[in-house]
Formats: C-alpha cells, sequence, structure tokens
C-alpha cells in the first residue's frame, strides 16, 4: 500500500468527491468508494475487501485520508437525506395485493414520521421543545423524585455578569 494518486472519489450517485488535491493511494480510494455508497464502515470494508485496521489506522495517520472519509461521511449524509425527504415529502410507489397475491398496481404511500424530520430540520418552531435564548436568563428546573416526598423545583441564574469569562 505505498502506491499513492492524485484523484477524485467517483461516486454513482452524484459528482465526484473533490480529492483531487489529496495524496490517497488505491485502497483508500477503494474504500471510501465503498463508504460513500453504503454509509458503513463494515460494509465498506467488505466491499473493498480490505480489512477494518486499515481505515482505523489511516484516521489516526493520514490526514488527507481522515479529511476524504469526512467528505465521503458527508456526500452519504446527503444522499440519505435526499431518500428521507424522497419518501416523507413526496411518497414511494408500493405493490398492491390481494388476499396476499401481486395485484400489479402500486399505491403511493408516505411516511408521516420522515416527513416530520424533514420539516423539523427546516422549521426550528416544530421542534419538540427546543428553545434558544441569547443573552441573561432564568432558567427553573423542575426535580420531579421518585419518593412520595414530591417535587421541588430550584431557579438557576445564568446573568451575563454570573457566567465565566
Amino acid at each position: 500500500m505505498t502506491e499513492t494518486a492524485v484523484t477524485r472519489l467517483e461516486h454513482d450517485h452524484g459528482p465526484p468527491l473533490a480529492f483531487n488535491e489529496l495524496s490517497l493511494d488505491r485502497w483508500q480510494i477503494r474504500f471510501l468508494q465503498a463508504y460513500a455508497e453504503t454509509g458503513g464502515i463494515r460494509a465498506a470494508v467488505r466491499k473493498a475487501k480490505i480489512s477494518h485496521v486499515y481505515h482505523y489506522r489511516w484516521m489516526k495517520e493520514c490526514a488527507d485520508y481522515s479529511l476524504a472519509y469526512n467528505i465521503a461521511r458527508e456526500q452519504y449524509g446527503d444522499l440519505a437525506e435526499g431518500a428521507i425527504r424522497e419518501r416523507g415529502i413526496h411518497g414511494f410507489l408500493k405493490p398492491l395485493s390481494y388476499k396476499g397475491k401481486l395485484t400489479g398496481d402500486k399505491v403511493r404511500e408516505y411516511s408521516d414520521q420522515l416527513a416530520l424530520a424533514v420539516i423539523k430540520a427546516l422549521k426550528p418552531e416544530y421542534r419538540d421543545g427546543t428553545q434558544i435564548a441569547i443573552g441573561p436568563a432564568k432558567i427553573e428546573i423542575e426535580i420531579i423524585q421518585a419518593q412520595p416526598s414530591g417535587s421541588e423545583s430550584i431557579a438557576i441564574d445564568v446573568s451575563a455578569d454570573k457566567i465565566g469569562k
């Protein structure tokens, strides 16, 4: 694995990853291509026919490989995000069956959970109980105990003058 090459990582699901400035050997490229397609280290090492030990060694010892891996990971994340949007917003065709047999027809189904995940990612007001306050604030925390003694409330002051600078 001493041979190095300046290359671009090709991927079936989009433009090549910008690795033209990185020095990677052919085994690293092979693994990164597999990772960009599968999104998992276990699946990528099987597909690239290398040991996972190399991946972890390269991550520690090769800055170019580490950068390339992060780019491949982002690209797979974009691919997964696209699939989530497609299934949640545009739906997917599902074969229709009657009495356990396929009819040859298809019905479009949508995933409410995936659609909700998309909207939560795009619009903060749809996120579960997430509120971000900037500046001095007073936060009240309720501690609920399992014992029959009940619960108690405490207030924590996070004013700007009390936060370390």
